[in-house]
């Protein structure tokens, strides 16, 4: 019986080549990163993938980085930039912590994705450089310390509003407000919206009016705004204040003060 068995094993080993299990190996031969960064100063990560196995890829392979904290959390404080990918990598949206890449990796190949980011932030960071093989379900990390050290750096300003004036000091319920200003640039987002003024002087304690806010010109240099007041306003101060917004950068604002006066006045 056991010859038998031994038989068999031998046949079946004669009828299954050596390379059937073989399998693509990748790994990450490359991560540099540097250990130490100032705040606000731009960290490079170049990352190369080798496959280290016998045969090529046969499914896409993502190639990603990222920043962890010492509880291996992302960190929201380091902004990254749009990946440097290999060359034929799909396109991911302009995504900064993946390239994945359709092509098939030979065995003994690599390729080389880098990947950028900084923070405006003091941090101790880990940097973790990972492959995946979607065909196999192969993975493979590298970890490197990061420590980013340095005042905190604040947000730059939207674009700036240079000068904000209105055409008359006394307005009436339900009459647009004409307001000039100008911009130092071109701003995307421009808001106007009214406040009213609570106290006997001055406007310390500002009040929202509701569903007062509406979209303003952007263009750099001169723009008019029609602003239009609400119907139901009552006799007292008011403010406009009129604020400009950008992606990654502090609210810059200008206001102006008028005057509703009671009806008959």
């Amino acid at each position: 019986m056991r010859s038998q068995t031994g038989g068999v094993i031998v046949a079946v080993l004669l009828a299954c080549p050596a390379t059937a299990g073989a399998v693509p190996d990748l790994r990450v031969t490359e991560h540099v990163v540097p250990p130490a960064a100032a705040t606000g100063q731009l960290v490079e990560a170049r990352v190369t993938v080798s496959n280290l196995g016998d045969t090529p890829t046969e499914s896409k392979t993502e190639i990603y980085w990222d920043v962890t904290n010492d509880e291996g959390f992302g960190v929201s404080e380091f902004e990254l930039r749009t990946a440097a990918c290999p060359p034929g990598s799909e396109d991911t949206g302009g995504a900064g912590n993946l390239c994945l890449i359709g092509a098939p990796i030979s065995p003994g190949a690599s390729v080389t994705a880098v990947f950028s980011g900084s923070s405006r932030f003091a941090l101790a960071l880990e940097a973790r450089a990972s492959v995946y093989d979607r065909g196999t379900g192969i993975s493979a990390t590298d970890t490197k310390p990061l420590t980013i050290s340095g005042p905190t750096i604040p947000l730059p300003l939207a674009p700036r509003i240079t000068s904000l004036t209105l055409d008359a000091g006394r307005l009436s319920p339900g009459q647009r407000a004409r307001l000039h200003y100008r911009l130092e640039r071109r701003a995307k987002t421009v808001y106007a919206m009214l406040l009213r003024c609570i106290g006997r002087s001055g406007c310390r304690r500002p009040r929202f009016v509701l569903n007062s806010v509406v979209k303003a010109p952007g263009r750099r240099g001169r723009n008019t705004l029609r602003y239009p007041l609400p119907s139901g306003l009552e006799p007292g101060r008011y403010r406009i204040r009129l604020w400009t917004e950008e992606r990654g950068h502090r609210q810059h604002s200008r206001s102006v003060t008028f005057r509703i006066a009671p009806r008959g006045g």
